[in-house]
């Protein structure tokens, strides 16, 4: 591996196109000293390599994480898992969180509680690229091109905003179903996870905010709505396979049974904090 020092780029598929531009800031502003691990670029992971075992690798070797936030990254396992990973190894030194597409509201604990930029300030930006040199004690914040990421994340909200009305709509399993079946199926959804996120057999990993505040979470399943993930009400219909609007009526009144208590809620999304003594399905 490089001795250069590497800045990892935690972010989703579908954010390649703004997780591209930062990458190519960071190597314009670092002056080509270091090296960006960016999944959605093509030259990060030769043909043949592993690349479960390649992520780990740079995650373990990174100098900065920068985690790209937006409405389809937090619910993605892998970029939880990504996060635990980096957090568990280096207690949050070196992590720089950029929010894209959401507002405080919308991030779920613990980074609404993080200091983060925002990728359409021009100011936000520039902090955090500033931040970024002094960490690494290296670069030129006079090299920075703004403009270029806030193109990149014009483009991406443009994506979320059209995706869903560009794609034709998929028959849901339980359509034309009576109201308490509907609140059962959520119901059941709720419980599944329940159980998966108490799978005491399931591997762990730790998340710190703090030397007095940390949580195991079984991997894979950190990205619970019982650890503090944002659920998403379309993206939850068209998962369970509910008529549009379902998940959203049902949910959170479903949730307060197991012990989930709403922390931030709009009109798309919500996310809660789990108190396991309100949790009436503990016998289960």
């Amino acid at each position: 591996m490089s001795e250069k020092p590497v800045i990892f780029i935690s972010h989703a598929h579908e954010d390649a196109d703004l997780a591209n531009a930062i990458q190519r800031q960071l190597e314009i502003v670092l002056n080509q000293r270091v090296r960006v691990f960016n999944s959605s670029n093509l030259r990060t992971i030769q043909t043949g390599q592993q690349w479960v075992g390649e992520i780990v690798k740079h995650i373990d070797a990174a100098s900065a994480f920068i985690l790209l936030m937006t409405p389809s990254s937090l619910t993605k396992e892998w970029v939880w898992f990504e996060i635990g990973a980096f957090w568990q190894k280096f207690r949050g030194e070196g992590l720089f969180p950029i929010a894209s597409g959401l507002s405080a509201n919308d991030l779920p604990v613990p980074f609404k509680d993080i200091q983060y930029s925002m990728v359409n300030d021009e100011a936000s930006i520039g902090k955090l690229f500033t931040d970024l040199i002094t960490h690494l004690q290296f670069g030129e914040i006079r090299n920075l091109d703004h403009s270029l990421i806030k193109q990149a994340a014009l483009r991406n909200t443009q994506f979320y905003k059209t995706s869903p009305k560009n794609k034709a709509k998929t028959p849901r399993r339980y359509e034309g179903l009576d109201e308490g079946t509907l609140r059962e199926k959520v119901r059941e959804y709720v419980h599944e996870k329940y159980l998966e996120f108490h799978d005491k057999s399931a591997t762990t990993i730790v998340i710190q905010q703090s030397p007095l505040l940390s949580w195991a979470v079984p991997i894979a399943k950190q990205n619970s709505i019982f650890a503090g993930k944002m659920a998403i009400y379309r993206e939850l219909d068209t998962q369970i396979g509910l008529p549009d609007g379902a998940s959203k009526k049902f949910l959170k009144d479903v949730c307060l049974l197991y012990g989930l208590l709403p922390v931030t809620e709009n009109q798309d999304s919500i996310t809660f904090r789990y108190s396991p003594e309100r949790n009436q399905y503990q016998s289960e």
